[in-house]
């Protein structure tokens, strides 16, 4: 090799230093995301706590929202082109409703896969619950978050390195020797 730093690396396999290794990569293959699998996780927790949470809150606005409202419309006129009143309120429950489960089935699965994923468990609820985590969209709050997770976290474990890992964590090898090995 020549003293130019800007001369192109050899063919073969760039990444290997002259020791055979991959140099800072410790073993692990370069193009390795094992490492981005417990922040996935991480970020899947907090992501299904604040759905679970945005969930709770719009339950309890489909129940509170007719109830305000009933009293409101009681007292207003009726005026030409608008929906009858006993339209408004049966509709409101159903839409705050049909929000709110959006967040709390995404929020429970969420949490459920991202716990299971830290430790290299259940590859493909963590699968599920980023594609079915697309429900958080109903609550209109949770949409652009569970979008970015879903496409960083599908990505993610779509990686054969990945893939590899969750293999060998069912045959028992620990989540911290895995990061080392993969």
């Amino acid at each position: 090799m020549s003293d130019n730093p800007y001369q192109t690396p050899p063919p073969d396999n760039p990444f290997r230093d002259a020791g055979g290794g991959y140099g800072p990569y410790e073993g692990k293959r370069p193009d390795s995301m094992t490492g981005h699998v417990r922040v996935v996780s991480i970020l899947m927790i907090v992501q299904g706590a604040l759905e679970l949470l945005c969930g709770l809150m719009l339950g309890v606005f489909a129940v509170v929202v007719p109830l305000v409202m009933r009293e409101e419309l009681r007292n207003a006129p009726q005026g030409p082109g608008q929906p009858p009143r006993e339209f408004m309120l049966a509709i409101m429950p159903a839409i705050y409703g049909t929000m709110a489960l959006g967040g709390l089935v995404a929020g429970g699965l969420h949490l459920t896969a991202g716990i299971k994923n830290y430790r290299f468990r259940g590859r493909t609820l963590g699968f599920t619950a980023l594609i079915v985590g697309f429900a958080a969209c109903l609550t209109c709050y949770c949409a652009p978050t569970a979008i970015g997770l879903a496409v960083y976290g599908l990505i993610v474990y779509n990686n054969a390195s990945v893939r590899q890992a969750f293999e060998a964590a069912e045959t028992g090898l620990a989540g911290d020797d895995i990061l080392k090995r993969y």
